[in-house]
């Protein structure tokens, strides 16, 4: 669940970006495979897509992929394991309902699932 400062960072962007690139609500709903309203209750802190929305919405904007994903804490989809590690450390550490403790407990047991699979990798 993002936090009121990520709602706010994400609405903000997304007005900004939309309106920059001369892109009416409808348009870009529409571009983002969604209404109109969809956008404009985004706009306004209603409401919040979906994340298997976001990327479409990413898209349409132009912007990386993964941008308003982050804003969000959701988990953009990457290509390189590097980028994905990042990625899932950034989340974690964006999630205040984990606590400092909860985080650094989920970075380890991540790293070392991401450690046995890389050695089952190439053992196999």
């Amino acid at each position: 669940m993002p936090t009121a400062a990520q709602k706010d960072e994400f609405r903000r962007m997304l007005v900004e970006t939309r309106t920059r690139r001369r892109l009416s609500q409808r348009q870009l709903g529409k571009a983002a495979g969604v209404s109109k309203a969809a956008v404009s209750q985004w706009e306004v802190g209603r409401s919040l897509p979906v994340p298997a929305k976001v990327p479409n919405l990413e898209r349409a904007l132009e912007l990386e992929p993964g941008t308003l994903s982050r804003l969000l804490g959701y988990l953009p989809i990457t290509s390189g394991d590097d980028k994905a590690t990042l990625d899932v450390i950034e989340a974690i550490r964006r999630d205040a309902r984990l606590g400092e403790h909860g985080q650094e407990l989920l970075i380890a047991m991540y790293r070392q699932l991401v450690r046995q699979h890389e050695a089952g990798a190439t053992s196999g």
